[in-house]
């Protein structure tokens, strides 16, 4: 079910009616032409809920791929080995052939190299 505070409120609730609220305030405390002096704090606040939105959907794809592991009869380590890093390394390989296109291919064989080196944590 749904996820409630203390078994009463539900949390979407909650986050709306805080968000209303701070939108209204930002709406009454700031001025149009002017930037406001907590700016700063709703940079903060965007880069805190992207990090969010990238973690929940990060988490959502290894649990559909568990899924279809669980439901085809392959292991964790075929997953991993296979769609996981395929996926983790479509990124790389888009700004790899993106950069080499434009006109510096030593960049680009060289982040082929440097990048999953480097990503070794």
């Amino acid at each position: 079910g749904l996820i409630k505070i203390r078994n009463l409120f539900p949390v979407w609730a909650v986050v709306c009616i805080v968000g209303t609220i701070l939108c209204f305030a930002a709406l009454i405390l700031t001025e149009y032409h002017t930037k406001p002096r907590y700016h700063s704090g709703f940079a903060f606040l965007g880069f805190t809920v992207s990090v969010v939105w990238i973690y929940s959907v990060a988490n959502e794809i290894v649990n559909l791929l568990s899924t279809f592991g669980i439901v085809f009869n392959i292991s964790n380590t075929i997953l991993g080995l296979t769609f996981l890093a395929w996926g983790n390394s479509l990124s790389d390989y888009v700004s790899n052939v993106v950069s080499a296109r434009q006109g510096y291919p030593n960049m680009g064989i060289s982040a082929c190299y440097g990048g999953p080196l480097l990503s070794t944590y």
